[in-house]
Parts: structure tokens; C-alpha cells; sequence
């Protein structure tokens, strides 16, 4: 049965390969002559490429189309980009009446006000705040890389939920210098986790929350940790970082 169908493909592709044998060959005159245009060339590839399609059915692409000169197949997942829910403050709004007194006359209703309606706008000038009040939740130890607790000093609405003061959140630490910088990318509020981007700020306005002579101690702990591995030498313990770090290094 191999054999049977073996002179049908031969068939083809000497069918194939003497068409484009003719394709080249009137393109070799026209070039030869002079005659030929840049549309008579273009029309003979795509007349090519549809020969090519026609009797090569594994030059298509899973939609039956053939990819012809200049473009490419696109495979593979493309980067998505995490999307994160935006925050809000919960703002209550504040309904309120103005005070009347009584008038005698009935033509008023018995009250007249002390104010009116005007276009002008709302004399407040009141602009809103783009911070939400947090403070660190209790007593924490913390390194480089550990987690930190905050609890919301204020409710704050995530997606439509409303996430009340009080509730705990936790942010990833990063040191840099005298500052502990937190970042937040998720919460979590009745079983479900909210993708989000926050940051933490001090109240100096400055990122990451400052942490007095904290450079001071890692020098003492890297001081004392080197100091132990040396049995039998002097131990020198100053106030101040550079002038412990230069004693140890003289004895090094």
C-alpha cells in the first residue's frame, strides 16, 4: 500500500518544482530584457507562495493559513503584568441643618434662617489626604527580609471592602541605612487576599520608618561576633561604632 501512494507525492512535488522552474525562468527574461516592474516581480513570489501552499500543506499554520516571506509565528506566553486594587479612604459624608429661629409673621412659616443657598461653591477648601494612619502592632524584633505586623489606625476601603481600623497587616522589611523600609503586597480580609502596592512612610515624610542607631548596633554585633571567634585576647568595648571597629581591627 506504501508503494501505491509513493508516485502520486512524487507527482506533486514534480509538479510543484516544475512550475516554479517556469516562475524562475520568465523572471530570468523579464530581468534580462529590462521590461519588468516591481508589481510583476511582487505578484510572481505571491503567485509562488500560493503554489507553495498548495502542494505543501506543511508549510500551513494550525488556522490553514500559510505564513508567507516576513512574518513569524508568535508562541509562548506573554508577561502579565500583576494587577493591584486601588485604595481609598473611607470618608463619611456629614449632613447637617441650619438652626432657625421663630418669627412671628406666617407668611414664613413661623422661622426665618440665618443663611441661603448661593453658586458660588463650598467655601471648605478641604483637600483629601493620600495616606492611610498606620502603627507598627506591638513589640517586633525584625531583620533584613522578615515580615512586619501594622495596625490600621483609620478603616480604609479596598475592591469594594471595607477594611476596619484596627485590622492587621503585614509588609516585607528591607534596611537601608537608619531606615526600615515595608513594603505591602497583599491583604488579607475575610478569606480572601487582595492584591495591593503600599509603602510605608514615616512622619517626617520620608520613606521607611527611621531607626535611630541602627548602623551603631549592627557594627557592635559584627564587632562582638568577631571578637568571640579570638580566644584569649582583650575585650574593648567603646560607645561609639568607629572607634570599636578601629580597635578591632588593630587587633586583626
Amino acid at each position: 500500500m506504501g508503494s501505491f501512494y509513493q508516485p502520486s507525492e512524487d507527482a506533486a512535488n514534480e509538479q510543484l518544482k516544475s512550475r516554479i522552474s517556469e516562475l524562475e525562468d520568465k523572471l530570468a527574461s523579464q530581468a534580462q530584457t529590462g521590461t519588468n516592474t516591481v508589481d510583476e516581480q511582487m505578484a510572481l513570489m505571491e503567485r509562488s507562495y500560493q503554489l507553495a501552499a498548495k502542494y505543501m500543506p506543511n508549510a500551513q499554520n494550525g488556522d490553514g493559513q500559510y505564513a508567507g516571506a516576513g512574518e513569524q509565528a508568535v508562541s509562548g506566553k506573554q508577561g502579565k503584568k500583576r494587577k493591584v486594587s486601588p485604595i481609598q479612604q473611607v470618608t463619611k459624608t456629614v449632613v447637617s441643618a441650619l438652626g432657625g429661629q421663630a418669627y412671628d409673621d406666617e407668611d414664613y412659616g413661623g422661622f426665618t434662617f440665618q443663611s441661603f443657598n448661593t453658586a458660588v461653591g463650598s467655601g471648605g477648601g478641604v483637600s483629601r489626604k493620600n495616606t492611610i494612619s498606620a502603627s507598627i502592632y506591638g513589640y517586633q524584633t525584625v531583620t533584613d527580609g522578615q515580615t512586619v505586623r501594622l495596625r490600621l489606625l483609620e478603616p480604609m476601603a479596598v475592591e469594594e471592602r471595607i477594611i476596619p481600623k484596627g485590622a492587621i497587616i503585614v509588609g516585607a522589611t528591607k534596611i537601608q541605612g537608619e531606615r526600615l523600609c515595608i513594603s505591602i503586597t497583599s491583604i488579607e480580609n475575610g478569606r480572601m487576599i487582595i492584591p495591593v502596592e503600599l509603602s510605608v512612610y514615616d512622619t517626617d515624610g520620608q520613606e521607611g520608618i527611621f531607626i535611630p542607631n541602627s548602623m551603631e548596633v549592627s557594627a557592635a554585633k559584627e564587632v562582638a561576633a568577631n571578637m568571640g571567634g579570638s580566644m584569649g585576647s582583650s575585650i574593648n568595648i567603646s560607645s561609639d561604632a568607629k572607634a570599636q571597629l578601629a580597635s578591632d581591627i588593630g587587633k586583626g
